[in-house]
């Protein structure tokens, strides 16, 4: 008998099915309270939701690649770690067409995990097909490599897999069908020929 009075006036914190019932709500907020803390402190790459700016930026770079594959470009690129703690970028094109170069390239670096690791990179020329670069040190991972003029006029593109190391860039396939706009010298976008007309 006073074992049950004591249990009805036992309190409820004393009692284990409250903190059952309140296990569950209070591991949602801890997660809640995490999850904000990673998207405030590490912020993801936004996703673009407009699909036709997509489309563009696809048809330029189709564009690109087509005019490269024309020109018969391809590009050997060579990573030297420094004594200085820098990495030096050493690029030798090759052209089955007689091209004039512009004075400097840009090599864009995008890492395959780590947007913060991004750079980019200007390239002086240093001889007929040459150009040469310094940047800091290349974060350990992958990177996607595209090379091309300041007009954008062409791009070659390639894989880095090896920090230092030597990489061969050269220009990508379209796809057949693909649409494609050309790129002006002065960077601007046109948009492809329309088919004329068959008479009837």
């Amino acid at each position: 008998m006073n074992a049950q009075r004591e249990r009805a006036t036992r309190p409820w914190y004393r009692e284990l099915w409250p903190w059952l019932l309140m296990l569950p709500p209070a591991a949602s907020v801890a997660g809640g309270v995490a999850m904000l803390y990673l998207v405030v402190h590490e912020p993801t790459v936004l996703v673009v939701d407009d699909y036709s700016r997509i489309e563009e930026i696809t048809s330029e770079r189709f564009a690109r690649d087509r005019h490269a594959a024309e020109l018969g470009l391809a590009a050997d690129v060579d990573f030297t770690a420094t004594s200085t703690g820098e990495a030096r970028i050493d690029v030798q094109l090759a052209s089955a067409a007689d091209l004039a170069l512009p004075a400097t390239l840009t090599l864009a670096l995008r890492h395959a995990s780590n947007p913060r690791a991004d750079r980019e990179v200007e390239l002086t020329r240093s001889s007929a097909l040459g150009f040469g670069g310094t940047t800091a040190t290349l974060a350990a991972g992958h990177y996607d490599l595209e090379l091309g003029p300041a007009d954008g006029s062409w791009r070659l593109a390639g894989v880095l897999r090896a920090n230092p190391g030597r990489q061969r860039l050269e220009a990508q396939d379209v796809p057949a069908g693909a649409s494609t706009a050309t790129t002006s010298a002065g960077g601007h976008r046109t948009a492809p020929a329309a088919p004329s007309a068959e008479p009837r």
